[in-house]
């Protein structure tokens, strides 16, 4: 007796080693530069160069089906680690040591919410260390925007 077999994926190897190569070559030129001070997220210089490599340069990589189905699990996982990487304790950890009512959360686009009332001065604290950021974290902007009424003391994290 034989089973029947159904072939799920073509894969490519060429492109496919082209792509993996290309994550390896990434991550090296994000860890390279940050050793000098030039902190890149790992992900655009990725992004970079799957532009090189890919159908608009060099056409190292072809897109198709396994590529595809590669690309959107790369990015499920990268929404999924980029949330492993937020530390809210020490972002809620601050507001408690000010003393402040407040909440944080996520977005779904990666930023993060802080709601805060308290002591100007406290809340200029805590502006200052969140523009510090985390470990190795990028802080583009802090958004100031109108007093929020009713916020809970102590400090919340909302999910």
């Amino acid at each position: 007796m034989f089973a029947a077999t159904t072939q799920v994926f073509n894969v490519d190897a060429g492109s496919f080693l082209a792509i993996v190569a290309t994550a390896a070559i990434a991550g090296t030129l994000s860890a390279v530069a940050g050793g000098f001070g030039v902190f890149v997220p790992v992900v655009v210089v990725e992004l970079v160069l799957g532009v090189v490599i890919g159908p608009q340069l060099l056409h190292l990589a072809d897109v198709d089906s396994f590529t595809e189905f590669f690309g959107d699990l790369g990015l499920g996982m990268l929404f999924f680690f980029a949330g492993y990487e937020i530390d809210i304790e020490r972002i809620r950890g601050e507001p408690l040591l000010l003393g402040l009512a407040g909440w944080v959360a996520n977005a779904p686009d990666g930023s993060v919410e802080i709601a805060a009332s308290g002591d100007q001065g406290k809340l200029d604290d805590l502006k200052r260390a969140c523009a510090r950021g985390p470990d190795g974290a990028w802080v583009d902007a802090i958004d100031e925007l109108p007093a929020v009424d009713d916020l809970e003391f102590p400090f919340s994290v909302r999910r």
